[in-house]
């Protein structure tokens, strides 16, 4: 039988680590082999509150509430600010990955994405359990670490932004930037307006400074194809290609220097 592993990824870990820093470690514990045991059952993941029913000794499973501290709108905007000015953050968030150094963002926000110690997260379990966090709701953070592995997003909806809003937001941001980095058209005369003037002005001709030479990767365009899937023809196919872009650049080359009259005499 397989054991459940909780805290695959860093940020799962990060997790588990941010509570065992609270010095829970020895609770934590009691509550791994009910994880284990599947016994958590229904967990649900709002803006600043997890659910859970765990099923203990009774048949009747313990209700479980956890309160983690939201994010304002305020300190959101900020976070979101530093996000969409660093470009890695930006584009691994858009693609749906965890930047590994996200609370570089978060801290420089001056908030944090993993709880702290020093604040207050409110837990309560139905069970006669004195102790604080009992084993049930130990057990209901190992299985929010196991669900973190699997969606790391849900990191973000605990301190009040859902994946969707993240996503929309970025976007917006970038877009924005864009407009705002978009350098304004230079007036002047049209392309229709300079056609009948520019072949006549020496000056401009001579202005154009064009330079043709070899690619430095013989039939580069034809290795970018990749393997021909077909194996059967592929090396006939390869060699009627090779020989195509061959006698492409030879007559390209013919156009942009074409053979003086002393050159062709010369020519055998």
């Amino acid at each position: 039988m397989v054991r459940r592993t909780f805290g695959k990824t860093w940020w799962a870990k990060r997790w588990i680590r941010s509570l065992e820093d609270r010095g829970w470690r020895n609770r934590l514990q009691r509550g791994r082999a009910y994880a284990r045991q599947g016994r958590v059952q229904d967990v649900q993941i709002r803006p600043g509150h997890v659910t859970a029913r765990v099923q203990g000794r009774h048949p009747r499973p313990y209700q479980v509430d956890i309160f983690i501290p939201l994010l304002s709108d305020e300190e959101w905007e900020r976070v979101l600010d530093v996000l969409a000015s660093r470009a890695v953050f930006a584009a691994k968030l858009l693609s749906g990955e965890m930047p590994e150094n996200i609370e570089e963002a978060f801290a420089a926000a001056g908030v944090h994405l993993f709880p702290t110690q020093e604040e207050r997260i409110g837990m309560n379990c139905t069970c006669p359990d004195w102790a604080v966090p009992c084993k049930h709701i130990a057990a209901t953070y190992y299985v929010l670490g196991e669900m973190f592995d699997y969606d790391p997003f849900l990191l973000f909806l605990l301190r009040g932004r859902s994946r969707e809003q993240i996503m929309d937001a970025l976007q917006a941001r970038h877009v924005i930037e864009e407009e705002e980095s978009a350098a304004p058209e230079e007036e002047g005369v049209s392309l229709e307006g300079a056609l009948t003037e520019f072949w006549g002005d020496p000056e401009r001709l001579a202005a154009l400074d064009v330079h043709v030479q070899a690619a430095p990767v013989p039939q580069a365009m034809l290795l970018r194809l990749g393997a021909f899937p077909d194996t059967r023809v592929a090396s006939r196919v390869e060699e009627v290609l090779s020989r195509v872009y061959e006698i492409g650049r030879e007559r390209a080359l013919r156009l942009a220097f074409p053979a003086k009259e002393e050159d062709k005499e010369r020519t055998p």
